[in-house]
């Protein structure tokens, strides 16, 4: 049985260790300690990692996935303090790193007027192949249209073939492209892909 939820603050060690699963380059962006400082910032409010903006899917009291949204209004509010909060909880790696995170927030997970962002969505491994990852975009698609939201967006890495895939079965389209270098000799390249709600 599948049940779709808001998060609590108990989900933390899951909801930290899908987004990196989501997202291979977070520790290669903020280090190797990011698991921990994900799962402080989730469980604080009004910010972008928070619980308050994540969705939990169970299998038989399981989770087996995560959803990571929020609009253009909560990321106009909490994208500052988001940044001291990660400044502040791992300032060691965002000093080294300080014009790669730069890039980075001005490029991923920018935001119109009217836009919801979904952030990551990420399903463990033994619960793919199920349609979980797909019911919990719907269900994360039916919250934004409630919030009044007329758009959703997202940015996916170009090689992650299989949720491209996923995204465009639901009704995404690529309507941009852009690179982000997180360090010397490496580079990542994002679709920015959108779907009128």
């Amino acid at each position: 049985m599948l049940t779709i939820r808001p998060a609590s603050k108990k989900d933390k060690e899951d909801f930290a260790r899908l987004l990196i699963m989501s997202a291979k380059y977070f520790p290669q962006l903020f280090g190797k300690n990011i698991e921990q400082t994900l799962q402080r910032l989730f469980v604080l409010p009004k910010n972008l990692f928070s619980y308050e903006h994540v969705t939990i899917a169970e299998a038989d009291g399981h989770t087996a996935a995560m959803a990571l949204g929020y609009g253009y209004k909560e990321k106009k509010k909490e994208n500052l303090h988001t940044g001291y909060l990660l400044f502040c909880y791992h300032w060691g790696a965002m000093i080294s790193k300080l014009p790669t995170f730069l890039s980075f927030n001005s490029s991923v997970g920018q935001l119109a007027k009217g836009q919801f962002y979904l952030s990551n969505i990420a399903v463990y491994p033994e619960y793919r192949g199920k349609g979980i990852g797909r019911r919990l975009m719907e269900h994360v698609q039916q919250q934004a249209q409630q919030q009044g939201y007329k758009t959703m967006v997202l940015d996916v890495e170009k090689d992650n073939n299989p949720a491209i895939s996923l995204y465009k079965k639901i009704g995404f389209e690529i309507i941009n492209e852009f690179k982000l270098k997180p360090d010397k000799g490496s580079q990542l390249d994002f679709f920015r892909m959108a779907k009128h709600l």
